[in-house]
């Protein structure tokens, strides 16, 4: 009988896909299945070492003293850097418009779609107008200026196009306001190593980052109080739901005491910017540019600036492009190239 049960319980164990060893060969079989379980481990761990490692750039380290003729071509290229006479004063207009104007010829979204650079809103251009050929056509100047002493509700035609312009203006003011703090902090590392060429570039860089939360907030709030627009005092002036747009060679937004969209005003900043408008990083560069270039150890840096500027990385590269005129007016260079860019 117990042959018996010991034979089905042999087999009950075997269907449930259990393995049972009898005698002096079980101690030994779980020995050897151990000895296979911490080989694969050891296998896997380093398996896992070598894909961490893998790929894994080392740091580039440059220390070399320079010759005479680059110490000579730095300095020389430098020469005009401190010099506050050439000192100029630029607002957001000034950097951001020169940017966007290129960016809504190269139809690149949302300015393509408006285009308040390259075709500034205009009261003809939304449909309110009493002037053809250079001649007045009074009574359409009596409809729009009686309207607008009235503070009259506008056609749906021109609201819809007033209230499009509006919606344009709030999205520049958040890609431009966002791009400003971005600006801020980048200026900040650079200090007066910068000419008006360098701040635009480093705009243009900090136009594709995301938008920062405070600003799109912002925007988001003006963008829900767009409504049915009426005018507001006189021609040039409409209330657009909660939001206020003046048409007068261009456009401005307003809410509350919120400028949205108006000159050096973006989603509620202003900011002015003191800089060269004799020199600047970028030509300084170029200018020793091909004598760093002549040498082997110093014609990593440039390939190294170069690639950081193909990947679009123009903070960095004017970073590192600091750091070498700086140090190399000294007559030598030490520096660390860091292998993630």
């Amino acid at each position: 009988m117990k042959k018996v049960l010991l034979l089905l319980l042999i087999t009950f164990l075997i269907t449930q896909g259990q393995v049972i060893a009898f005698g002096p060969s079980a101690g030994v079989n779980e020995e050897k299945r151990k000895g296979i379980t911490k080989e694969k481990t050891l296998e896997a761990e380093k398996t896992k070492e070598k894909k961490k490692t893998k790929g894994k750039k080392e740091e580039k380290h440059v220390s070399v003293r320079l010759t005479k003729e680059v110490k000579e071509a730095v300095n020389k290229a430098l020469a005009l850097k401190d010099d506050k006479s050439f000192t100029v004063t630029l607002t957001i207009s000034d950097i951001a418009f020169p940017v966007l104007l290129e960016l809504e010829k190269r139809n690149v979204e949302p300015f393509s779609s408006c285009k308040l650079i390259s075709n500034p809103p205009t009261l003809p251009g939304v449909g309110i107008n009493y002037v053809t050929d250079g001649i007045i056509d009074v009574i359409a100047k009596e409809y729009w200026t009686g309207m607008a002493a009235q503070d009259a509700f506008l056609p749906d035609e021109v609201s819809n196009r007033i209230k499009k312009l509006a919606l344009c203006a709030i999205n520049y003011a958040e890609k431009i306001g966002s791009a400003v703090i971005c600006l801020k902090k980048e200026l900040k590392k650079l200090k007066n190593w910068v000419g008006i060429t360098d701040v635009r570039k480093l705009f243009r860089e900090c136009l594709k980052k995301p938008e920062y939360s405070g600003v799109k907030q912002i925007c988001e709030q003006a963008k829900k109080l767009i409504g049915k627009c009426r005018f507001k005092g006189d021609l040039n002036h409409f209330l657009c739901g909660g939001l206020k747009v003046t048409i007068s060679d261009g456009i401005s937004v307003k809410f509350g005491k919120i400028f949205i969209y108006a000159d050096n005003h973006f989603a509620g900043m202003s900011a002015e910017y003191k800089v060269s408008s004799a020199w600047s990083l970028s030509k300084a560069w170029e200018k020793v540019k091909e004598k760093l270039k002549a040498h082997e150890k110093t014609k990593q840096l440039v390939k190294y600036v170069d690639y950081l500027e193909a990947k679009g990385k123009v903070y960095k590269a004017a970073l590192l492009k600091k750091r070498v005129l700086d140090q190399a007016r000294t007559g030598r260079l030490d520096l660390t190239l860091s292998p993630n860019p």
